[in-house]
């Protein structure tokens, strides 16, 4: 009836944030508008899908409306679905329909209307603004596909998830949060590359000399391993301004984020580059 509207939520990326079809709740509306008004010269064929829809539309409502912030509104439905019932039923049994029946349908919708608009009002729902360029949706559901098929299959999964988890937080303007998890994707990829270069976890494990667990002596290293230099420039220039963005003492404003996830994210796609 509605294919292209019929869910409400959905779950993004498996957590409890929920995209709202705003467009589902639009004819939801207008489904419950026109029970509201029917009445007993209406035409017969249009009556019957007003009915339908009506009871189709409520019945998605409750079941996708379950554990969210509409309790009383979910109990002024299951009274509407009774008084549609009871017309229905009328209309099989006896192919009339009482005065009455329609009056109590429209006031039970009434009622509906009214409790859902109170409880739509103090429901937590949140528009998120586009960030720059980015595309919002793609922040909140797929931040990890900045990077092609080939370069996420040769990064860890906990990467991949800073990835994913960095994008949201930009999309969330959480600047300092957004910073820290691409940081530390960017990191996690520098200590794979490392692994790939050597054969060994970073920092190496004994008999080898004991290195500071620092980039600095990351980084070096990699130059040693035989790193490209576009990737070692890349990471001494993210190196330095890395120290200010992980300070405790540092918060990152959300104008500066979008800086920082793109000189992490590119830096990160050279060094994937080399490791496919």
């Amino acid at each position: 009836m509605f294919a292209e509207e019929d869910w409400w939520f959905y779950t993004v990326n498996g957590g409890d944030l929920k995209r709202i079809n705003v467009a589902r709740f639009y004819h939801f509306g207008g489904s419950m508008q026109r029970l509201r008004e029917m009445d007993l010269h209406g035409d017969d064929n249009a009556q019957t899908r007003h009915l339908v829809l009506g009871e189709w539309g409520l019945q998605s409502f409750l079941r996708e409306s379950e554990g969210m912030s509409f309790p009383l509104s979910r109990i002024e439905a299951q009274n509407v679905l009774e008084a549609i019932k009871k017309i229905t039923d009328r209309r099989t049994e006896e192919h009339i329909v009482d005065f009455q029946d329609i009056r109590s349908l429209n006031q039970s919708v009434k009622d509906f209307q009214m409790v859902f608009n109170r409880e739509a009002g103090r429901a937590s729902a949140y528009s998120i603004t586009p960030k720059g360029i980015y595309d919002t949706e793609k922040l909140l559901e797929e931040g990890e596909k900045k990077f092609p098929p080939e370069l996420l299959a040769v990064m860890p999964a906990q990467v991949v998830d800073d990835i994913r988890e960095a994008s949201r937080c930009l999309a969330f303007e959480r600047g300092t949060a957004c910073a820290f998890h691409i940081c530390r994707a960017t990191e996690g990829l520098m200590r794979a590359y490392y692994k790939k270069l050597t054969g060994d976890d970073w920092p190496p494990p004994p008999p080898k000399p004991k290195m500071n667990r620092d980039w600095y002596t990351l980084v070096s290293q990699l130059k040693v391993e035989g790193a490209p230099k576009k990737i070692i420039e890349r990471l001494g220039e993210l190196r330095e301004d890395r120290n200010s963005y992980a300070h405790p003492d540092v918060t990152v404003p959300i104008d500066e984020a979008p800086i920082v996830y793109e000189t992490c994210t590119f830096a990160m796609f050279y060094i994937a580059k080399e490791m496919t």
